[in-house]
């Protein structure tokens, strides 16, 4: 057993390692089977590995939290593994995509085994910046920017989450994730930890400001790793809060819970309308994923409102993770097939499209009744009266976003060429097997996670999803029937706000150096009067400003003894 839980980290390290020798070619028939064993350990039951060798004295396991996250990671890792072996096949820079791809996957599957401080920020560390090989695969300039602003995010992320863990840290050591939660009221400043711990996964969850690198990750990332980046990574974030936050310990936030369910509500309503109005299906994808998202963290949101309703709420987030996870990892190797025009593809991509919205008997109409569930359970009138409401409008506005996606991905509409025969098979079966997963993976975790979440499909309830989804779909039929192409005012840039920032820190950079150049260079009154200078030469010499400027030795220097006086304040 033990040897299980070391080989579902150290296989797709070993297979990435050796792809740089000889054996490449065996390697990258095993590539497909790296993910396999995290399937197999999280069917069994619940095992832990304690390693105090390593690190701060590992551990390792699988217990309640994290056994779906596992599963659905070692489904989605296989599956996407095996779709690229066709339709990356032809790709340029295959051997980086693998290597990228392989330690992402163990970064991966690490931090959801960790069961520790320490292993779990460097297994997610790893995951994260390994995640920017994949994202810039093909070299163009729209993937460099997309991984520019993706590493940009995910520091400030990692900040933020250092800044938390060495509160905890400091005071307890290598803390237990099991019982981390018990020990926020033994904390000098709870709240502020909490907070530090939910902005950083924030930015994992891609919620709203911190959203942009989603939007642009997606669209830039190839099909098989954008499957991977919004059926598994992203929800590393969710798996940080259930691990960092005081969920279920009866230790009341209402400012954190609040803010929580805030954010939650924009991301949910923000991602949705913004993705409506995008012009390509992968960037779709994108912003459906940030509007799904925003309803998960209504619902931690609430499990920090509400710590006596957790335990359905977390029944909740299982499952809903779970049916998530499967139809956007379809819909993406959904675009790939519909790209190159394959067979039937067009018909099958209605099945996950449709689970996401939530039609009837689809694991997005149980998800959707798990929410109802919650939302009846919580003693709030506000909660009461206005949960309903945003739920079905959130039902709605997934619909159109879906109808649009259908209306640019849909294979008439293909810009790309056709697979090679043999290819096109590598790429369908792992397709069709994720599909088929979706329809029946969540509803058997559902009769052992939450049996009244099943309760939902009644008559009445089944009438209400059916119909509510028809009309928003003829809606959304009818709209881009007669109205065709957008209009110019009503077209957003995929990025959204990071478009209007960057210009605006743009014009402040050109006002500096043409207008203001002497603040810059003090010793010389102005600029030379014959011309404006070329930027490249007015950057070199800001460079060479600051290079011999004292302030920067002095940064250096304050940041240094900061290290230290942190040092000797943890012992």
């Amino acid at each position: 057993m033990d040897a299980l839980l070391w080989l579902t980290i150290v296989f797709p390290l070993g297979v990435a390692l050796l792809l740089g020798t000889k054996a490449r070619r065996y390697m990258l028939l095993l590539i497909p089977a790296s993910a396999l064993v995290a399937i197999g350990v999280a069917l069994l039951p619940y095992q832990q590995l304690s390693m105090p060798w390593l690190l701060l004295g590992s551990r390792i396991g699988t217990d309640a939290v994290n056994v779906v996250f596992l599963l659905l990671a070692g489904v989605l890792w296989s599956i996407s593994a095996l779709f690229a072996r066709g339709y990356m096949a032809d790709k340029v820079n295959l051997k980086r995509f693998y290597l990228f791809f392989l330690l992402s996957m163990a970064g991966n599957l690490g931090a959801i085994l960790a069961l520790d401080l320490v292993s779990f920020y460097t297994f997610f560390a790893m995951m994260t910046f390994c995640a920017y090989g994949m994202i810039i695969q093909d070299g163009r300039d729209s993937s460099l920017r997309a991984g520019k602003v993706y590493l940009v995010l995910a520091i400030m992320g990692e900040a933020l989450l250092l800044a938390g863990m060495f509160t905890i840290g400091r005071q307890f050591g290598n803390v237990d994730l099991q019982q981390l939660p018990l020990v926020y009221d033994q904390l000098a400043n709870p709240t502020v930890t909490a907070g530090l711990l939910m902005a950083g996964f924030a930015v994992k969850m891609g919620a709203v400001p911190v959203h942009v690198w989603l939007a642009l990750a997606h669209p830039s990332a190839p099909v098989p790793a954008s499957a991977v980046l919004s059926g598994v990574i992203i929800k590393t974030g969710l798996l940080g809060w259930l691990r960092f936050l005081p969920l279920g310990t009866f230790l009341v936030m209402d400012g954190l819970g609040v803010a929580m369910v805030i954010m939650g509500v924009v991301s949910a309503i923000f991602g949705a309308v913004v993705g409506m109005v995008q012009r390509k299906p992968k960037t779709v994808l994108a912003y459906s994923s940030i509007s799904q998202m925003g309803l998960v963290t209504c619902l931690v949101g609430l499990g920090l409102l509400f710590p006596h309703s957790w335990e359905i709420i977390f029944a909740v987030l299982l499952i809903f993770i779970l049916h998530h996870g499967l139809a956007k990892s379809a819909l993406f190797l959904g675009v790939g097939m519909t790209s190159h025009h394959a067979r039937y593809s067009g018909p099958l991509l209605l099945i996950p499209a449709l689970a996401l919205a939530g039609f009837p008997f689809t694991s997005g109409f149980l998800a959707k009744g798990g929410f109802k569930e919650v939302v009846s359970a919580l003693p709030h009138e506000a909660i009461s009266l206005y949960g309903p409401v945003l739920l079905s409008l959130s039902t709605v506005l997934t619909t159109l976003l879906l109808a649009r996606f259908v209306f640019l991905a849909w294979p008439e509409r293909a810009r790309t060429g056709t697979f090679q025969a043999s290819l096109l098979r590598w790429c369908t079966l792992p397709w069709l097997l994720n599909i088929w997963l979706l329809l029946l993976l969540p509803f058997f975790a559902a009769h052992f996670v939450s049996r009244p979440v099943l309760s939902q499909f009644s008559l009445g309830s089944l009438l209400e999803g059916a119909l509510t989804i028809l009309a928003a779909a003829a809606f959304a039929w009818l709209l881009w029937r007669f109205v065709g192409t957008l209009p110019r005012w009503a077209r957003i840039r995929e990025g959204d706000l990071l478009n209007p920032v960057t210009g605006w820190l743009n014009r402040l950079l050109f006002w500096l150096i043409l207008e203001r150049s002497q603040w810059l260079f003090p010793k010389e009154k102005s600029l030379p009067q014959s011309g404006p200078m070329p930027l490249e030469k007015l950057l070199i010499r800001l460079e060479a400003y600051l290079c011999r400027t004292p302030l920067v030795g002095i940064a250096v220097l304050l940041l240094l003894l900061g290290l230290v006086a942190l040092f000797v304040a943890g012992n």
